[in-house]
């Protein structure tokens, strides 16, 4: 999970994935509930295409389902904008086991770009 506030790992009571380290040892727990203030202080775009690219590199190594869930995803999406990293998570992960769940508190600021309107239900309130 793309745990951009820590909020989530705070309510599961597990520690943030905050490092390389941490991917490895998470991974192997189960959870991977990403910070990306550790590893990208100041540039979450940089971390969400990191982590997306991580987590389909995983997926294509890992037997079984894997979701990727990103917080308020409407915070790197637009009309305009869709980052690459994400997209290839969205068009060719199912074939890697990785599913996607977006969850967000404003269900009409997610505006699909129209490359990807099969993705626009995922957004629906």
């Amino acid at each position: 999970m793309f745990d951009r506030e820590g909020e989530t790992a705070q309510r599961l009571g597990l520690s943030p994935t905050c490092s390389p380290y941490d991917l490895a040892v998470h991974l192997i727990r189960g959870w991977v509930l990403f910070d990306p203030h550790g590893m990208f202080p100041v540039n979450l775009d940089g971390a969400l295409a990191f982590f997306c690219e991580w987590a389909y590199a995983k997926s294509s190594r890992l037997p079984g389902q894997k979701i990727l869930m990103i917080d308020e995803v409407w915070k790197f999406i637009s009309t305009q904008r869709l980052p690459a990293e994400l997209a290839t998570c969205l068009q060719t992960g199912c074939k890697r086991g990785l599913a996607m769940i977006f969850n967000t508190q404003l269900p009409n600021w997610c505006i699909w770009p129209s490359a990807t309107s099969a993705a626009r239900p995922l957004c629906s309130a």
